[in-house]
């Protein structure tokens, strides 16, 4: 199978023929905001990959989109890990972007075959569920209604609703949809092999069900342990990936997109324990307030820093105006208790440990305000570099 490869923010030509139905996917205005289809050289077509990564799978063959940063897809499916469950760690396998097959989506099934077999080698949750019956003894509650009406007078059947303790409950049956959907559906034949193996020790549950009980599930602390194990299902079922941090909409087969930005946010958040975030609102005339949010605040001793999580590579480019007007606003809303001086930080995904630099704002030989730009390096795990930039930001 042919296979098209790019960087974010990156062209490269299709060495495939696209079917109408690979043309529908590829105009629909969703997927347009980050991947866009234009004419190539003769009669050839380009893709043009924005801030996504992950795998767009098409009829004839995979696109293959890798971050812009050099990160590896199991950091990756790490930083994922973490900002979704990150009081557990996680350690997927050992792959980079050039690996031959799934790639990306290789790695997301052996994430949830890694997360059944935890589960598995406990006792799964099981819990009380309504079950009807009939019997030859009063066992629970009796059914009037259906006595009356089929079994009326007959005192040795008796209709009774009784409550059974089962491992047929949904936290289960989500898992064992998505094992019954790589077992069938996975390119690797030893991943559809361990499947099947554990597919026997989870009660039956079909794709849609599992997405409609994904849809209103609530993780608890009775059922916490089952939360990674639902986001890797969640990813598979949907073929596009979770809500709100994947692209959302009708992608076919193996597609996962992942939202680059969005996601360094959310690790970020984590990683520096964000308090509350009151928004900045603006007043425009004749127009609804505009709402500015930073995307995390730390408390610290002398007051609130406002952080911002910028996905770009500040090792190699500077700072632009517009991101230094944003962090002053920002700034300013968050001022510190002590000083007439505006403080702020950014936070950004680096290929190295960097020491940390700072960007001065002066005016009339005046420091009106400093900035922080703290690299976090790629290669480490962010429960370590959570530990890092606690340090610097809390003390």
């Amino acid at each position: 199978m042919s296979l098209a490869e790019v960087s974010e923010y990156g062209t490269v030509t299709i060495p495939f023929e696209l079917t109408e139905a690979d043309h529908r996917m590829l105009l629909n205005p969703k997927l347009r905001k980050h991947i866009k289809l234009v004419p190539g050289p003769g009669s050839s077509w380009q893709v043009k990959a924005g801030d996504v990564v992950g795998v767009l799978q098409l009829t004839n063959g995979p696109i293959q989109i890798r971050p812009k940063i050099k990160i590896s897809g199991a950091m990756l499916l790490n930083w994922l890990h973490y900002a979704l469950d990150p009081q557990k760690p996680f350690d997927p396998p050992d792959k980079n972007w050039d690996v031959g097959g799934t790639h990306f989506s290789d790695m997301v099934v052996r994430a949830l075959l890694n997360e059944c077999v935890a589960l598995s080698r406990g006792e799964l949750r099981r819990d009380y569920q309504s079950h009807d019956s009939v019997e030859g003894v009063l066992r629970g509650r009796l059914d009037l209604v259906r006595q009356a009406t089929r079994r009326y007078g007959m005192v040795d059947r008796l209709h009774v609703r009784t409550f059974e303790r089962t491992a047929d409950i949904w936290e289960n049956q989500v898992c064992g949809a998505a094992l019954r959907h790589v077992a069938t559906t996975a390119d690797n034949m030893h991943h559809r092999a361990e499947a099947l193996r554990l597919l026997v020790r989870f009660p039956e549950c079909s794709g849609k069900a599992a997405l409609k009980i994904l849809a209103r599930a609530r993780h608890n602390r009775l059922n916490h342990r089952y939360r990674a194990a639902h986001t890797w299902a969640a990813v598979i079922l949907r073929a596009g990936g979770v809500r709100d941090l994947y692209l959302d909409g009708d992608l076919v087969g193996a597609s996962q997109l992942l939202d680059m930005p969005v996601l360094w946010e959310r690790v970020v958040q984590r990683m520096v324990d964000t308090t509350t975030i009151t928004p900045i609102e603006v007043g425009r005339p004749g127009r609804p307030p505009a709402r500015y949010t930073p995307d995390a605040v730390v408390v610290t001793p002398t007051g609130r820093l406002a952080i911002d999580a910028k996905y770009k590579n500040y090792d190699t480019r500077n700072v632009t105006r517009d991101d230094i007007h944003q962090l002053l606003t920002y700034a300013s809303a968050y001022r510190m208790s002590d000083t007439d001086r505006l403080h702020t930080a950014i936070v950004y995904p680096s290929t190295s440990a960097a020491e940390p630099r700072l960007i001065k704002v002066d005016f009339g030989g005046n420091r009106l305000a400093e900035i922080d730009l703290v690299g976090v390096d790629v290669t480490v795990r962010p429960e370590v570099n959570a530990t890092v930039l606690r340090e610097r930001f809390h003390s």
